[in-house]
Parts: C-alpha cells; sequence; structure tokens
C-alpha cells in the first residue's frame, strides 16, 4: 500500500508538505530530473536547511525564490535575513508588479475583549444585512482561538454560519482520561486524581463494588500506592517498570484502551511515533510524560466547518481566502511580538552570523507581525483591525506598533472608550429583553418559551417546585424516615437519587470506624466468649479480628490501630458494665446481635402497620439492624441499641419531637415477628448502651412487674406506664403516616426542621433552600 501510495504521488508530480525538506535534499531522487523549475514561496517560513536544499538544487536545476519585498520590509530587515545567502548566489533579481492597491483599514480601539468581539460580530452582522455573502467575510486573529469560545457564542445566537471547525482537546474527552488514568496508575507512584478518574470514568474496567464512593471513604488521602493498588487489584502488567522500547510501550498502552473511538488511540499514537525509531528506549515514566504531552496538543473534531459560512482562522492562514471583507481581534503588542529571554545579545547574535554563517533564533521575533502587515497588503473592499485595553484576565494591554502606526499613517481610527456604546447583538437583546421578547428573537416556539418561563421561576423562588412522585420500590429504614423527618430533600437525594453521603477516612479517627469497631467487638465477644470471660491477649485478637471482617485498609491500617488500646478500653467498660448487670439480672439473657430485621411498614386501615407482605400500595421494603435483643424468662424483649456517646439522644418523651423513630420501629417489627430467628413476643423495654458514660439508658422500662428487666427504682427515669409507652409510640405513627402522606404526594422541598442540619448536610452547595441562596 505505502509504495502504490508513493506511486500515486509521483505521478501526480506531488510531495506533502512534511516531507518536501527530506525528499528534495535526496540526491538521489527521481524529482530532480522530472522537474524543469523549482518556485519556492515561503513567506517568513523558510528555514536555513531550506536555503541550503535550494542552493543546491540551483547548482543543477533553475530556481526562482520570492522573496517579501515592499516599502515596509526594511522594517523586518532582521527577519528576513534568512533569505540573505540566497540574494547574494542569485543571479538576477527581478522586482514583481503590485497586484493591487491595499484598502486603508479600519481601525477601532475597545475598553475590553468582551466589547471587541460583540462589535466585531455586530458588524459582520450588519454587512450580512446589506447582502453580503458569509463566505466573502473573515474574522481573523494571531490565534482566533482564544477567541473562540467567546464569538462561537454570539455567532450561534446571531444565527450566523461559520466556516471553522469545532474541535475539542483530546485530553477534554472521558476515555482518554481513563486511559491516561490507567496508564498512571502503573507508576511507582500515583496521585488520587489518577485513582478518581480511573473509578469515576472507568467504572466497568473498575474492579471494586460501589468504586469511587468505596475508594474516596478509604483513600480520601493516598499514603502507599502499594497498598491502594492491592485495594483496586490492579493486574500485574500495571507495574511495569523496566525500560520499554517504543514498540514494546505502544503495544502495553493500546491493550489498556477501552471503549469505542480507538482510531482516536491510534491517532494520539501516530502522532507520538513521527520523530521516533522502534527501536528507542525510555523508562515507563519517560514514555508516558511524553504521550501525556502528545494528548495535550491533540485536537479531535467535533463538527466539520460550514464552507457557506464566515471564516474564522489566524490571519497567516488567510492568505488564500477569497474574501473581500475582514476583521482583525487582537492587534496588541503581546501578540504579534513574542518576547524569548535569552542572555545572548543581539550585537553578539549579529557577530555569529557574520563571523561563522548561520543564523540564530532572535529575542524578539516580529513574525506575527510581519504576517499581519502582508496580510493588510491583500486586495479586500474592506478591512478592520482592533485592539483593546485590557486582556481576558482584566490586565492592561497596549496597542501594536503595527496598530499605532497605521493609525499614524491613516488617521483613521475609531475610538470606543468604556462608556460609549457598541453596536447591539442579538446576545445583549436576549440578556436585557423580556421573556416575550426573547420568544421573539430566538424564534421559540410557545412551548419551547413556557418551559424557560417555568425553569426561570423555579430557580429564582417565584414558583414552587412540583410533586416529585416516587414508587413503593424504594425501600425504607428507622434511620431514612428520620432523614425524611429533618429534611424531606435529603431523604429524596440519598433514598431515590442513590447519592451518598460517606464520611472520609483521615489519619484521625472518624464517628463512624468506632462505632462500627465497637459494635463488631461486642458481637463477636457475645458469639465467641458469652460467659464474658476474656483476658487482655484474647481481647486484642479479637479486636484485629473485627478490624479484618470490617475489611479496613490502608491507610487504616497503619495509621488508626494506634488508637486500638483506647477502643479497648471502652470494650473494658462494656465488659464491667455486662458483667455487673448479668449479676444482678440473672434470669434475663442475650438472644441476638445484629439483628436483622426485614418486612413492610405501610398504612391500613389509616394505621401504620408492619406486615410480612405487601399489602397495598402504601406499604413499603422496611430493612433494619438491631444490636442486640435479651429477653426474660418469661418470655419478654428488650432492644439495646450501642452508642459510642449520648450526643443528640433524648428521654422518652421526647423522642417523637425530635425524629427518634428508630427503637419504637424496632419494638414494633419485633412484635410483629420481623426479626431473624426471633420469635413475636412483646417488648417491654428499650434503652441505649453508652460506651463513653458506661451508662445503660436513655429509653424506657414499663413499669410492671411482670417482666424481669431491671431494678425499677435505679431506673426510675426511664419508667413508663403502658399507656405512657402506647402514647409516645401512637405520636411517632402519626408523625410517619405524615411521612408516607407527603412522599404520596411527591413533596420532597428542601425544608429542614433546623437550618443547622444544613451546616453538616453535604448536599447544601447544589440545594435550592430559600435560606442557602
Amino acid at each position: 500500500q505505502a509504495k502504490a501510495f508513493w506511486e500515486f504521488l509521483r505521478e501526480k508530480k506531488w510531495i506533502g508538505r512534511n516531507w518536501a525538506v527530506n525528499v528534495l535534499n535526496d540526491r538521489d531522487t527521481l524529482y530532480l530530473g522530472e522537474f524543469k523549475r523549482y518556485f519556492v514561496d515561503l513567506g517568513l517560513e523558510l528555514r536555513q536547511e531550506e536555503v541550503e536544499m535550494i542552493l543546491r538544487i540551483s547548482k543543477e536545476k533553475e530556481v526562482t525564490v520570492v522573496i517579501p519585498r515592499t516599502g515596509w520590509c526594511e522594517n523586518y530587515e532582521p527577519s528576513l535575513r534568512v533569505y540573505k545567502k540566497i540574494i547574494e548566489a542569485s543571479q538576477q533579481e527581478t522586482e514583481l508588479p503590485q497586484q493591487a492597491t491595499p484598502v486603508i483599514p479600519e481601525l477601532q480601539e475597545y475598553s475590553s475583549v468582551l466589547k471587541e468581539s460583540k462589535a466585531v460580530v455586530s458588524q459582520v452582522r450588519a454587512l450580512l444585512e446589506t447582502g453580503v455573502a458569509a463566505s466573502q467575510i473573515a474574522v481573523l486573529s494571531s490565534n482566533i482561538e482564544d477567541y473562540w469560545d467567546m464569538l462561537r457564542e454570539h455567532f450561534l445566537v446571531e444565527g450566523i454560519p461559520v466556516n471553522k471547525k469545532y474541535v475539542l482537546r483530546a485530553i477534554s474527552l472521558p476515555v482518554v482520561q481513563a486511559w491516561l488514568a490507567r496508564l498512571n496508575l502503573a507508576r511507582t507512584d500515583f496521585e488520587q486524581a489518577h485513582v478518581e478518574t480511573f473509578l469515576f470514568s472507568d467504572l466497568e474496567a473498575a474492579p471494586v463494588d460501589g468504586a469511587y464512593m468505596n475508594f474516596k471513604k478509604e483513600f480520601s488521602h493516598i499514603y502507599d500506592t502499594d497498598e491502594a493498588r492491592s485495594y483496586l487489584k490492579l493486574p500485574e502488567q500495571y507495574k511495569k517498570t523496566v525500560p520499554l522500547t517504543l514498540t514494546e510501550f505502544v503495544e502495553f498502552i493500546m491493550n489498556t484502551w477501552r471503549g469505542e473511538n480507538r482510531e482516536v488511540a491510534d491517532e494520539i499514537v501516530d502522532l507520538m511515533a513521527q520523530e521516533l525509531r522502534p527501536s528507542d528506549t525510555f523508562s515507563y515514566e519517560l514514555w508516558l510524560k511524553y504521550l501525556e504531552l502528545v494528548v495535550s496538543r491533540y485536537e479531535v473534531q467535533v463538527r466539520t466547518a460550514d464552507q457557506e459560512g464566515v471564516l474564522l482562522t489566524n490571519f497567516n492562514q488567510a492568505d488564500w481566502a477569497a474574501i473581500d471583507y475582514a476583521f482583525v481581534l487582537g492587534c496588541e503588542q503581546s501578540r504579534l511580538r513574542e518576547i524569548t529571554a535569552t542572555p545572548i545579545s543581539a550585537q553578539d547574535i549579529a557577530r555569529i552570523e557574520l563571523d561563522l554563517g548561520f543564523y540564530l533564533q532572535r529575542s524578539e521575533s516580529l513574525k506575527k507581525e510581519f504576517e499581519l502587515r502582508w496580510f493588510c497588503d491583500k486586495s479586500l473592499k474592506a478591512l478592520n483591525l482592533s485592539h483593546s485595553h485590557s486582556d481576558f484576565d482584566g490586565g492592561p494591554q497596549l496597542a501594536a506598533s503595527l496598530w499605532l502606526e497605521l493609525e499614524n499613517l491613516h488617521k483613521s481610527v475609531k475610538t470606543s472608550s468604556p462608556a460609549s456604546p457598541t453596536l447591539s447583538t442579538r446576545w445583549d437583546l436576549v440578556m436585557a429583553s423580556e421573556l416575550t421578547q426573547i420568544q421573539q428573537e430566538l424564534m421559540q416556539s410557545s412551548s419551547e418559551s413556557d418551559v424557560q418561563k417555568n425553569k426561570l421561576n423555579l430557580e429564582f423562588g417565584f414558583e414552587a417546585y412540583g410533586p416529585v412522585p416516587i414508587t413503593s420500590d424504594v425501600s425504607l429504614s428507622a434511620g431514612s424516615l428520620k432523614k425524611y423527618f429533618e429534611c424531606p430533600f435529603l431523604f429524596y437525594v440519598e433514598k431515590v437519587l442513590k447519592m451518598k453521603d460517606q464520611n472520609e477516612y483521615d489519619l484521625d479517627v472518624d464517628p463512624m470506624f468506632q462505632g462500627q469497631i465497637w459494635h463488631k467487638m461486642v458481637e463477636l465477644i457475645h458469639k465467641q466468649y458469652p460467659s464474658l470471660e476474656i483476658n487482655r491477649e484474647q481481647l486484642s485478637e479479637l479486636y484485629d479480628e473485627a478490624a479484618l471482617e470490617l475489611d479496613i485498609t490502608s491507610p487504616l491500617k497503619k495509621f488508626w490501630l494506634q488508637e486500638k488500646n483506647r477502643h479497648l478500653l471502652f470494650i473494658k467498660n462494656f465488659l464491667e458494665l455486662e458483667k455487673d448487670w448479668r449479676e444482678k439480672f440473672t434470669s434475663t439473657q442475650t438472644i441476638a446481635t445484629e439483628s436483622g430485621v426485614k418486612g413492610y411498614l405501610g398504612i391500613e386501615d389509616g394505621k401504620v402497620r408492619f406486615s410480612s407482605e405487601k399489602i397495598n400500595d402504601s406499604f413499603h421494603v422496611f430493612n433494619g439492624r438491631i444490636d442486640r435483643i435479651d429477653r426474660d424468662s418469661k418470655g419478654h424483649l428488650s432492644v439495646i441499641d450501642y452508642k459510642s456517646s449520648s450526643n443528640d439522644l433524648k428521654s422518652f418523651k421526647n423522642w417523637p419531637k425530635n425524629g427518634l423513630f428508630q427503637m419504637p420501629l424496632y419494638a414494633l417489627a419485633l412484635e410483629a415477628g420481623l426479626a431473624d430467628d426471633v420469635p413475636s413476643s412483646p417488648v417491654v423495654a428499650a434503652s441505649y448502651f453508652i460506651f463513653k458514660d458506661k451508662e445503660r439508658g436513655m429509653g424506657y422500662i414499663l413499669d410492671n412487674n411482670n417482666h424481669e428487666f431491671g431494678d425499677l427504682k435505679e431506673k426510675s427515669k426511664q419508667l413508663a406506664s403502658e399507656e405512657t409507652r402506647d402514647e409516645v409510640f401512637n405520636e411517632i405513627l402519626e408523625k410517619i403516616k405524615d411521612i408516607f402522606a407527603r412522599m404520596r404526594l411527591g413533596f420532597f422541598k428542601p425544608e429542614p426542621r433546623d437550618t443547622k442540619t444544613c451546616e453538616r448536610c453535604q448536599w447544601s452547595r447544589v440545594c435550592r433552600a430559600p435560606h442557602l441562596k
């Protein structure tokens, strides 16, 4: 195929631009015998090696070199010095006649880049309204990409087609980001951002369930990349650190590409390999840096240009364009003259040129200014050169010396001060118009306008959000009902949208981990040491077993296990209190720990109740886990919940007011027979076991002698009659009934019961609650 393509080029007498120098420098090339004359027109693109090539060919064939030379070229003599050798070697010089008289440019200045861009857009629209074809107009700059985002939106609103490709940087594509993230994870060290991209952008390839949130929770800070790599279960090939040839590296990175758009990877690899040999060898780290450099420069075309639209390009690429009207943005000194810091003075550079005969890059490059001046000599009907007094960041900037020279020469400047009006654009009209005017300007249908109006009214709080229906498939728990009680929006985010608000682990032990480790320790003690006879060494081993079962990973193992002794102290508090309790109340025993509760919760005959099956559409799946269930010799039950401290706990009678639904719901679920392996029985007590306070209380105990839980005189603060307990339970069930009714109506507004809830809510940054705006 390569040979066939080469023969095709020979027949057409074409030479690829990137190949020209190498092909023509080859003394054995057939082209020297096939071409009679050579014409070279490179402007300031002429390089020293091309000069040498031209001089060599001229010894055998006639070569004509077109050299830029006008009355103003004397100002750019250093830039044109590369032609010096050609001029000295030439046998004849001929001045070509001027093809047309350049148009006098119109010069404009503006206070800002935005004002400059909007003025150009409005002037383009004015030309179109006079009947000028869009393809006859060009908007140019030294680097049009700097203005593209701004111009694109304005031209889009104006409805003006543009002749410019829509491109995206390859690095902005999720598939490329995930690719580079996977490759970076093969390094000896990697960053949190690589892991987040790997888990967030490439969930199918990630081997971890609940990929991103789980890793973020346990590795919010990466201290050990080996532990993190083990947690992510990365393949062995990711650990490749030996030097690689280009061939080996390309094979490796192509095998890590996932998904479609493989042609993007192919083109990136082609660009990377253009100037390298397959046998070139570097370390994996260097290869990866080179790949990232190539990717950062590679652009992917999203949409083709409209050939009949307004041309948007750089002025050095517009010389060929068949246009009549041109607008040049950004005629500032910083854009047209590039300054390169160098320790070599201009005099030293000139002496090297004289003494040694070769040229060095000068500290000040006039290339872009020369190209703009050259473009100004193009035959046009109108030319507009503009500049702004401030850059994109608002910093001051000066007009280019070329702009000032033309101003002095033609006296045609039009000044636009910050206070002076600019020709309006449709963008301005939209921003300042009422919705009805916007509809007319954008030619929207009435339905589109209604949607837009509704969204704006919702955003500004003029209208309330409508109901958001949910199905009975949403499962409930005591915790989720409390969240609805605290704020309906919080419930909706976590239960319906499935967004997790998880604590991030750090070097400090957080309450979530402490609660988990203590719960697991108590569960294992009841299972393995029911007599509570356990020594220090056994307790230490049990702690390690609990940490293992909880799958505590790095950095927790290295930093948090130093908390082991403190945690064991609280477990000893539990053992002491539990032994004392058992000595006093020998007829009670623990029959279940971490007992699962599963059934249905809904409304039947106007009352909230539990059921083992779904009775009607109001019933939702209910899940829970009871920390501990005790039973006396008469079959009565007591529910116990473990807490690290008494913070946020309230007395029994205040449970309804504070949304403490957990204990009453667990008691009712037990009496309905919905707990694992625990038959239905009356629940006569519910209390909290508080580790720090070494206390068992903050609940209720029925004040009758039918059960065997606790010394009633000692627990007088918790005593409750059956009537009192029923009143509290019924009040809670009424609140839950109200929650069910509001859920059925689709009420999930951000209306927190207490605004302090918002201070610790992760979703407050995106919440539309009025007090957060």
